[in-house]
C-alpha cells in the first residue's frame, strides 16, 4: 500500500475519479430520521392517550418508525464515517482511496477479500418498487473490500459510478471473491426470519382481536399496545431485511460463479503458455507469444 500523494508507478495511468456523494447520506439519513421522530410522537400520544387507540392510527406511527429506522441508522453512520472530499481513484493496476486529506493506493494484488453485489442504475423507473428504493439510498451497489495490510473500504452507490469500481474490482481481482456459499450467518437468517415474520403476524392480530374483545382497565391496554408494537417491529424488520438478504444471496453467488469462470479462464491461458514455452524450448524458438486476458476483462468496465 502507498499513502504517498505522488502516483505510484505501479498503478499505471490514472483511469477515472469517483467521489463519494456525502450530502445523499445525510439527506436519506435525515428523511429517514424524520419519519422515526413522527412516528414515535404518533405512538407516544395514542399510548397516553387510549381513548383515541385504534389499529389504524396505530399503524400509522408503527409503520414509519419500523421502516426508518434502520435506514437512518445506516445512512447516518455512513455520512459520519465518511469525509467531506472525500474519492475513490481508479487505475489500470489498482485503486486509490482519499479521505481526510490521506491518500491510499493498493494494487490489485494487494485486495485480499471482495464481496460485491452490482445493478446497474435504471434510467427509467424500476419495475420493482424496492429496486428504486434501494436506489434513492444508494444500496443497489454494496461492494466491501478487504486489503492484505488489514485495510479496508466500502464502496456503495453514493460513490460516482459505483458500479463501475466494482465491476473492475470482479474482474481485476477474481481470485479474492469468495466462493459464492452463504456464510452461516446468512444461512440460518434466511430459515429464521419467515419463521418470525409468520410467528410476529399472528401474535399482532391475535393481541388486536383480544383488545377489540375484551374491556381492559388502561394498565393493561397500555401494555397489549407495547405488545402489539413489538410485534409489528419484528414483523415489518424480518419482511424488510429477509428479500433484501435473498437478492443479496442470490448476487453473490451469481458474481461468485462469474468470478470462478473467470479463474478457470485464466488458469487455462496460463496452461497454454507453459505449453508454447516447453514445445519452443528444444529448438530454441521463442514460439508463439499468446498474449491478452480471456473474458474480455483486460479493462474497467465502463458499461
Amino acid at each position: 500500500m502507498s499513502r504517498d500523494t505522488s502516483p505510484d508507478e505501479r498503478l499505471g495511468a490514472l483511469l477515472g475519479t469517483h467521489p463519494v456523494n456525502r450530502r445523499r447520506y445525510v439527506s436519506t439519513g435525515s428523511a429517514a430520521l424524520a419519519c422515526v421522530v413522527g412516528g414515535g410522537i404518533v405512538m407516544v400520544l395514542l399510548v397516553s392517550h387510549p381513548f383515541f387507540l385504534d389499529e389504524r392510527l396505530l399503524i400509522l406511527g408503527v409503520l414509519p418508525t419500523l421502516v426508518g429506522l434502520p435506514v437512518a441508522v445506516v445512512q447516518l453512520t455512513r455520512a459520519v464515517r465518511s469525509s467531506p472530499g472525500e474519492t475513490y481513484e481508479l487505475y489500470e493496476n489498482g485503486l486509490g482511496h482519499r479521505a481526510s486529506g490521506v491518500v491510499r493506493r493498493w494494487t490489485w494484488d494487494e485486495v485480499a477479500v471482495l464481496r460485491a453485489t452490482v445493478d446497474m442504475p435504471s434510467s427509467t423507473r424500476p419495475a420493482v418498487p424496492l429496486d428504486g428504493y434501494l436506489q434513492r439510498l444508494g444500496w443497489h451497489v454494496r461492494c466491501a473490500v478487504r486489503f492484505t495490510d488489514g485495510a479496508r473500504v466500502r464502496v456503495d452507490g453514493c460513490v460516482a459510478d459505483g458500479h463501475v469500481v466494482a465491476r473492475t474490482l470482479l474482474a481485476r481481482c477474481p481470485d479474492a471473491v469468495p466462493h459464492g456459499k452463504p456464510s452461516t450467518f446468512q444461512r440460518i437468517m434466511l430459515v429464521v426470519l419467515p419463521v418470525v415474520i409468520a410467528l410476529s403476524a399472528f401474535l399482532s392480530l391475535s393481541i388486536i382481536r383480544f383488545m377489540d374483545s375484551t374491556d381492559s382497565s388502561d394498565e393493561m391496554l397500555v401494555v397489549l399496545v407495547l405488545s402489539v408494537l413489538a410485534s409489528l417491529l419484528s414483523f415489518v424488520a424480518s419482511a424488510v431485511w429477509w428479500p433484501i438478504l435473498l437478492v443479496s444471496v442470490v448476487r453473490s453467488r451469481r458474481h461468485a460463479v462469474a468470478a470462478a469462470g473467470v479463474r478457470q479462464r485464466r488458469a487455462a491461458l496460463q496452461a497454454v503458455r507453459e505449453r508454447s514455452r516447453r514445445d519452443a524450448a528444444p529448438g530454441g524458438s521463442s514460439g508463439t507469444d499468446v498474449g491478452g486476458d480471456i473474458g474480455g476483462d483486460t479493462g474497467p468496465d465502463t458499461t
